[in-house]
């Protein structure tokens, strides 16, 4: 189960009714600063074996880049395309775009969701790296 399911649910069991900053502070709690603290726990632990440190090191930060996401969000829209189908690829490039998506052709379509898959994976690729490089891999976590 990845990260946006688990954030999913916890936003669908907490982030509801009254005290909406406490229950989104518990919610952020659960889903960020436990998985960070155990990963800084581990990474501290596995720091004496600079191998293992490093292989762990490596294997999160690919997790973290969120690369797969992104290529199913873009073979949503790229599959609907190839086969003609524009209210398909209508309703795969609106959970990408912010904008009407309703009288897209299949060049707009196309066009905006390169453009959100481009804009999207570079803020998550260069977010990740720089949170790695100044906290290690608890920070891109």
């Amino acid at each position: 189960m990845g990260f946006g399911a688990i954030a999913t649910r916890l936003e669908s069991r907490i982030n509801r009714g009254n005290q909406r900053i406490a229950r989104g502070i518990a919610a952020w709690s659960l889903a960020l600063a436990v998985p960070v603290a155990l990963i800084s726990l581990l990474d501290r632990w596995l720091s004496a074996h600079p191998a293992g440190s490093l292989v762990f090191s490596i294997g999160l930060l690919y997790l973290a880049l969120g690369h797969r996401s992104l290529e199913q969000h873009a073979m949503a829209v790229a599959n609907p395309l190839k086969a003609e189908n524009l209210n398909g690829a209508r309703d795969a490039v609106t959970r990408i775009v912010s904008r009407d998506c309703g009288s897209m052709n299949a060049t707009d379509i196309a066009e905006g969701a390169t453009e959100s898959v481009l804009e999207i994976g570079a803020d998550a690729v260069c977010g990740t790296l720089f949170w790695f490089l100044v906290l290690g891999i608890p920070g891109a976590i």
